[in-house]
């Protein structure tokens, strides 16, 4: 360790390389070890005896040791305390200094006793912060132990506390130099394999992984991770190889089998893949009976349903057929089309009357290119059950794939007779009539099809084309007014419509008499418009150089200190690697005139337009949102760029002051995101009663009261989802309160403020909630029969909160003592909780975002998660949730159970 400078001066503590009065130092007692401190009651001096693992800014080692030091009667144990009471409150060059202090007249021996003990001191220390996940005091801890004696294991520990803290790549360099230095480090071979992993870096996982094997070859959840990892490179006679491997050590472990089971399947071996997934989820695992079970409880979501089809043919062994069939629509749906048709065709040779199997067999056929044999098999069918009109409606629609327009008319017309409901059959006949030119009988299918699917946009753009063909200008114009209000996206595709009614290429004339002009009324309000090209970065620069546009500050940046959750595992989830604070942005509002706002249909982007049409860029947000400070915020580019067109703009006439942002309908955007930019409005000084109209979503009850409560006048309000793209002759945008999902501390109090009123607070709330999402389509508890019971066991409520009210939601929240909730919105109302109250969010093990850790710090909660169990393996269960998003959460009772425990103490 290098001297450091010495500490400046204080009032309250003499500078370390001062003698106090007349004595000298300590070099005296440079012969006496620290050793014979226990190192617990020296830890407790500097952790003042919290080992909840909280560090005071001034603890007890401080005070006593310099005392001690300014009466002259240290020795070297205060000196060495209160160099580690400095280094964790982050005074680094303090520390150092106090440490070499005693050592300017030290003997060899002594001075090696000396950093021998104070290494011992420092290694405790580090050992209490990792199990504390005090990770900034660790990593300072495991840098100043390398300065001392560069040994693997502090690279380990450094890597450790850099991986939590965010700094992936730091944290990988730092175990490939605790590698480096001691080949066999098994840990920090395991942590490598386990990073790269998440880091979807398979090819470096895979490696760590084989090294992790051959050093302990009993492990199983290295041969584990050594096969997911050879999977995911396509390797699967190799990854089947080392899941058997681990199957041997521990084949109680249903995932490891369920994946064996996936491998041998990608290997063509269907039967042996079937009986493996069959072993994993009904006799090593509770899971296949418990999902067959709660699927059939409403709501019924279709693609549960279907997974539990799939399930329940596993269970019995002469149903192979159904089992192969359903297995293969599996892979058809996850995009594996080869082999799903060689299920399909396996389903088939044990049950050729299996119709359906037919016609998935077919489906697949063609999404392949090959018609001809889809053709065949379709006709072939229909030769022994001519009455199956799914099966005419195939043939149909791979005749007409295949350019043979008659045969798909007639093979349609029959699937019709069969049954008049089939709407696929009329899009058919609407396809192949218009392709004919008999645009009569095209437009009686469309619209058919309009009857029974008005939400069909498809249906409205063929349907106009046939009126503008048939010279009915104006219903075709309002047809694709219709389906730009379905969705908007189809502006490029209604550009080129109209572009081709028009026919503007020179020297040609229009196709019709009944053609359009540029100057109709309706024409115009159609017209797309370009997508951007330019975008402003910082609306602050933009505005000092337009005297008719402002920027009003509004709050100023924050910071917000982070502490890591509690979990069951050693270390905690890499995606609450955030660092120990987050600095999130100043708000802002910013007032355009003849501003633009665009919303996507799916509300997934946002994009914000000055009057020259550039895009705002610190107002315009999309999905994925990224965190405050995120390097790929400033690289990566809006979607709005790409978009060929954009659809038209509706002027508004007078002011408008946008709310709205992205998934308004979603509770989390809306408390956190949408409705807090009103107080940023209130805050700013704007007055509030020139504002003509407000854009904001009020599609749900909710909305509507929230905004009445906050006394949004319902006359004024424009609903987004009906004004997606829109021009304002001044249009007031407030920023978001910090950035979109990640918002300032702030917004809590104003909530509470806003919706949380001690008066009617009834006597018996529940102190412990758990917040039920069965009602829900998605991220519902797979067992919650079992969950609920074990919880009301422990005394807790299982709550609905779709039933309650925004204020019930806010009392229910703020008495609560201990929350337990599967992800979701319902969450949201942890910021009407008081500070200290106890939550445990329930995640898909595949799906961990953590915003409502982030919320749960704003508010200073005890806040812990725990990982649901993926008994299906990672394959099978992708499959059965090809988006991972909305994955149902399979809960381990007996770990849901300890941690309950564990926060009850």
């Amino acid at each position: 360790m290098e001297p450091a400078a010495p500490a400046p001066d204080r009032p309250d503590r003499p500078a370390p390389q001062q003698h106090c009065g007349d004595r000298p130092r300590c070099p005296r007692h440079l012969t006496n070890a620290i050793g014979w401190l226990a190192m617990s009651e020296a830890l407790d001096w500097v952790f003042q005896g919290d080992h909840a693992g909280a560090i005071p800014s001034e603890s007890f080692a401080n005070t006593h040791c310099e005392a001690q030091i300014a009466q002259g009667e240290a020795d070297l144990r205060h000196y060495a305390l209160l160099g580690l009471a400095l280094l964790l409150q982050g005074q680094e060059a303090e520390a150092q200094a106090v440490w070499m202090t005693p050592l300017s007249d030290a003997k060899p021996d002594a001075l090696e006793a000396y950093l021998s003990d104070l290494a011992n001191l420092l290694e405790q220390a580090l050992t209490h912060c990792l199990a504390h996940q005090q990770f900034p005091e660790a990593e300072r801890l495991s840098r100043q132990l390398l300065e001392l004696d560069e040994q693997a294991k502090y690279h380990h520990s450094l890597g450790i506390a850099q991986a939590q803290l965010g700094d992936l790549d730091a944290a990988l360099a730092s175990w490939q130099r605790a590698i480096a230095l001691q080949p066999d480090f098994v840990a920090a071979w395991a942590q490598q394999a386990q990073t790269y992993q998440k880091l979807e870096q398979f090819a470096e996982a895979g490696e760590c992984y084989a090294a992790w094997t051959t050093l302990q070859p009993q492990n199983a959840d290295a041969w584990a991770g050594l096969g997911r990892c050879q999977a995911m490179q396509g390797d699967w006679d190799a990854a089947v190889q080392a899941w058997g491997q681990s199957h041997a050590l521990a084949p109680d472990a249903a995932p490891v089998l369920a994946d064996m089971s996936y491998g041998l399947l990608q290997l063509g071996q269907a039967a042996e893949a079937l009986s493996g997934l069959r072993q994993a989820i009904w006799q090593r695992s509770d899971f296949a009976e418990t999902y067959c079970a709660w699927a059939k409880t409403p709501p019924q979501n279709p693609a549960v349903c279907a997974n539990a089809a799939f399930l329940e043919t596993l269970a019995v062994a002469d149903h192979s057929d159904a089992a192969l069939h359903q297995a293969g629509n599996l892979l058809a749906r996850g995009g594996q089309s080869e082999r799903a048709i060689a299920l399909y065709q396996q389903a088939l040779q044990e049950n050729s009357s299996n119709f359906a199997a037919v016609i998935d067999l077919g489906n697949a056929l063609v999404q392949t290119g090959q018609i001809p044999a889809a053709i065949a098999l379709y006709k072939t069918a229909l030769s022994e059950t001519p009455n199956a009109n799914h099966l005419w409606l195939s043939l149909g629609q791979a005749l007409w794939k295949q350019g043979d327009t008659e045969g798909a008319i007639a093979a349609a017309h029959h699937a019709l007779s069969l049954n008049a409901d089939l709407t696929d059959a009329h899009r058919l006949l609407g396809l192949a009539y218009l392709a004919q030119g008999n645009i009569d009988l095209a437009a009686e299918h469309w619209r058919s099809l309009l009857a029974q699917q008005p939400e069909a946009v498809e249906g409205w753009c063929n349907l106009a084309t046939a009126l503008m063909q048939a010279g009915q200008k104006e219903e075709a114009l309002q047809c694709l007014q219709t389906a730009l209000r379905i969705n908007s996206n189809l502006a490029p595709q209604v550009a080129n419509l109209l572009a081709n009614w028009l026919d503007q290429r020179p020297g040609q004339q229009p196709c019709s008499a009944a053609s359009p002009t540029p100057d109709d009324p309706l024409w115009k309000k159609m017209l797309p418009v370009d997508a951007p090209t330019r975008e402003v970065r910082q609306t602050s620069d933009w505005v000092a150089s337009e005297p008719e546009a402002c920027l009003i500050p509004v709050h100023p940046p924050q910071v917000v200190a982070l502490k890591p959750p509690r979990c069951l595992e050693s270390l905690p989830h890499l995606s609450f690697g955030l660092g120990n604070a987050l600095s999130i942005p100043e708000t802002f509002v910013t007032v355009l005139p003849k501003g633009r706002f665009w919303l996507d249909p799916d509300q997934s982007s946002l994009a914000v337009f000055n009057a020259a049409g550039d895009v705002m860029r610190d107002l315009s947000v999309e999905f994925p949102l990224l965190t405050p400070g995120h390097p790929a915020w400033l690289t990566r580019q809006h979607w709005v760029f790409s978009a060929q067109k954009l659809p038209p703009v509706e002027d508004i006439s007078g002011t408008v002051a946008v709310l709205a942002g992205l998934s308004n309908n979603i509770y989390f955007h809306w408390m956190l995101d949408i409705l807090p930019r009103l107080k940023i409005l209130q805050d700013s000084g704007l007055n509030l009663d020139e504002i003509d109209y407000w854009l904001v979503g009020d599609r749900h009850s909710w909305q509507q009261d929230s905004l009445h409560h906050l006394h949004i006048p319902s006359e004024k309000i424009l609903p987004v989802q009906e004004h997606l793209h829109i021009q304002a002759d001044k249009l007031i945008v407030p920023s978001f309160p910090g950035a979109a999902a990640w918002p300032q501390a702030w917004i809590c109090d104003w909530l509470k403020s806003s919706f949380l009123h001690s008066q009617g607070f009834a006597s018996d709330l529940p102190k412990r909630l758990y917040l039920s999402r069965q009602k829900t389509r998605d991220r519902r508890i797979i067992n919650e029969e079992s969950v609920v019971k074990l919880l009301e066991s422990k005394g807790f409520t299982t709550v609905y909160l779709e039933t309650c009210t925004i204020a019930e939601q806010a009392q229910l929240f703020y008495n609560a003592e201990l929350i337990v909730s599967p992800h979701g919105s319902g969450l949201t109302n942890l910021a009407f909780c008081r500070p200290g109250t106890q939550v445990i969010e329930l995640f898909s093990p595949n799906y961990v975002y953590p915003c409502y850790w982030y919320l749960s710090n704003l508010v200073g909660l005890d806040y812990a998660y725990l990982l649901g169990e993926v008994p299906a393996g990672r394959f099978w269960q992708s499959l059965l949730y090809p988006l991972v998003r909305v994955e149902d959460i399979f809960v381990n009772l007996d770990a849901l159970e300890q941690m309950v425990g564990g926060m009850m103490i």
